[in-house]
């Protein structure tokens, strides 16, 4: 898998810092939807549902 270098583009700081300006102004819904776009991106499940925990990885132990 290779980087789409084309989805890129240089900034400033100045515009970097604008990005940042534009998140913290953004409802609480509106970042919860792009955090779920992101991730959906990140972990390969574009447009469908979150992925079950495997949960046969734990165990369940008692304290002595």
């Amino acid at each position: 898998m290779r980087l789409d270098k084309s989805a890129f583009r240089k900034q400033s700081f100045q515009d970097a810092a604008s990005h940042q300006q534009h998140y913290a102004e953004l409802s609480a819904d509106g970042r919860n939807r792009i955090f779920n776009t992101l991730m959906s991106a990140a972990f390969g499940f574009i447009g469908g549902k979150w992925p079950a925990m495997d949960k046969t990885v734990f165990q369940l132990r008692k304290r002595r």
